[in-house]
């Protein structure tokens, strides 16, 4: 029967083994109920584990994982209360220092992160090769997104340095001149499709801590306060100490789907319209999703909004 049933599978395992999964918490349900025959159910999920591995369904690590996963399920609330808390303090540490014209923000650390990880993961999906128009790329779409925050959405409230739609904007131009001047402008594409998913993901720390990520009011066991001086949340809305929702967790679980999104076509030499596809959806997704979480939120977004003599007014460049 064993021989049988290999005959139709595949030589691969999933990772974890929900086979554990489901036997652990099944044991944690029945020892709660029947806790003298605690140690009988127990020895039911491990037997099971074993058994995995035995028939050859699972390897021990899938297994173990599968555990850990039903370990962590059994303790959710005391994860997400724990996850919870450790949101509102990155929330709410806002440190600064000021050395003549310059100042330093502690949250820019998770800017910094997030566009040195995106730009590394750009290089390995673009290959070596792709070094200078990755490096040009990048600097373009920085320089465009300071234009964009000081031009478009200039404001003395909102002080933005950096704007993502500039970004975006520059980095389309600079995949159009690449592929000008004899680069694969759709690879490139590719590449900065996956290593800024993994940059907008860091950079959520950074939003989080400046005010940018938050929703509406909730329970207090679901959102966190803001209480920081600085934050937008305090300055620009009357939510300041009100329990808040944190900005969608998929938005932010989103940002590291896309990682995904060029498996296959990394190195692939040949153009295939399936990855060009990805790419329009993923850079549409992207923006509707960032457009409709800054309409949902309640406080100003944009200059005409905040700019109280009717005329848009610059921001400041440190911010």
């Amino acid at each position: 029967m064993m021989r049988w049933e290999r005959a139709w599978d595949k030589p691969l395992t999933a990772f974890p083994a929900f086979h554990a999964t489901w036997a652990a918490l099944a044991a944690v349900v029945f020892a709660r109920r029947w806790r003298r025959a605690e140690w009988a159910w127990w020895l039911m999920a491990i037997a099971i584990g074993a058994s995995c591995v035995t028939t050859g369904m699972h390897a021990a690590a899938d297994v173990l994982a599968g555990f850990v996963v039903a370990w962590l399920v059994a303790r959710a609330e005391r994860l997400w209360e724990a996850v919870r808390a450790w949101a509102e303090r990155v929330a709410n540490s806002w440190r600064e220092t000021t050395i003549g014209p310059v100042r330093l923000l502690s949250h820019s650390t998770w800017a910094a992160a997030g566009a040195w990880c995106g730009l590394a993961l750009a290089l390995v999906t673009a290959g070596p090769e792709a070094l200078v128009p990755v490096m040009t790329i990048t600097v373009g779409s920085i320089v465009g997104a300071a234009l964009w925050a000081q031009m478009v959405e200039g404001s003395p409230q909102l002080l933005r340095p950096y704007g993502y739609y500039g970004s975006a904007l520059f980095a389309v131009l600079g995949f159009v001149v690449a592929a000008l001047v004899g680069y694969d402008g759709w690879l490139l594409a590719a590449a900065f499709a996956v290593g800024g998913s993994v940059t907008q993901a860091l950079g959520r720390g950074r939003c989080l801590v400046q005010g940018c990520c938050h929703g509406k009011a909730c329970a207090a066991w679901l959102g966190i306060r803001f209480t920081h001086p600085r934050s937008r949340v305090t300055r620009l809305s009357t939510l300041g100490g009100t329990p808040v929702h944190r900005r969608r967790s998929t938005r932010w679980a989103g940002c590291f789907s896309w990682r995904r999104l060029c498996s296959g076509c990394g190195r692939c030499t040949r153009r295939c319209r399936s990855s060009r596809a990805r790419i329009s959806r993923s850079s549409a997704s992207a923006g509707s999703s960032r457009s409709t979480s800054e309409a949902s939120r309640r406080r100003p977004c944009s200059w005409a909004s905040v700019s109280t003599s009717g005329s848009r007014s610059r921001s400041s460049p440190a911010g």
